[in-house]
C-alpha cells in the first residue's frame, strides 16, 4: 500500500506515515453511503452506481443481512436508475461534491460481468466486505442481494474515494 509522509509539526523532527486512504480522508474525497431495507424470501436489493466521465474511483461494499442470502458485484449490468442515495463527504468539513451517483431500487433486467459472489449465512454483523475494486469511468456497476430466508433486514454500505 503506498504511504503518504508528512511532517508532524508537533513533533519536532518528526515524519508521519499515513496510508493513501488515510490521505484521501484528509483531502475531502472519501465518501460513505448506507442503504438497508427489509427483504423476504427472493426478494432482491440493489444499489446501481455510475461513475462519471472523468476520475478514478476506488470502492469496497458491505453488506449485512440477518438471514440467508447471496450477495454480487456486477460491472456493465442491464439496469437504469431508481431513487438517488445521497453520500456524504467523510471529511465533514470539506465542500468537495461527490460525482458518482448511486441510486437503490433500479430497474434490473439483466446481470452484467459479475465481479463478486458471495453466499451470506445469516449471523449479525458484517457479513461481506468487498475487495478494493477500482473502477471504470463512465460504467453502471450493480451490488445486489437475493434474501433466501424469511423476511429480515438487509443493509449495504459503500466506501469509496476517488483520485485527487
Amino acid at each position: 500500500m503506498p504511504h503518504h509522509v508528512t511532517v508532524d509539526p508537533q513533533v519536532e523532527g518528526g515524519l508521519a506515515v499515513t496510508g493513501l486512504e488515510d490521505k484521501r480522508i484528509d483531502e475531502g474525497l472519501t465518501f460513505f453511503a448506507t442503504h438497508t431495507v427489509s427483504v423476504g424470501t427472493g426478494t432482491a436489493v440493489s444499489v446501481l452506481m455510475t461513475t462519471p466521465t472523468t476520475g478514478t474511483y476506488h470502492l469496497i461494499v458491505e453488506c449485512e443481512c440477518k438471514k440467508a442470502g447471496t450477495f454480487q458485484l456486477q460491472e456493465a449490468p442491464n439496469a437504469t436508475a431508481g431513487t438517488v442515495l445521497t453520500a456524504q463527504n467523510i471529511y465533514r468539513a470539506s465542500t468537495n461534491a461527490d460525482t458518482m451517483v448511486l441510486a437503490h431500487t433500479p430497474t434490473y433486467t439483466s446481470a452484467g460481468t459479475v465481479l463478486e459472489t458471495h453466499v451470506i449465512g445469516g449471523i449479525s454483523g458484517p457479513n461481506v466486505k468487498t475487495r478494493k475494486w477500482i473502477l471504470a469511468v463512465s460504467t453502471k456497476y450493480i451490488a445486489r442481494f437475493t434474501a433466501d430466508a424469511a423476511t429480515s433486514e438487509a443493509a449495504m454500505n459503500f466506501i469509496y474515494h476517488r483520485e485527487a
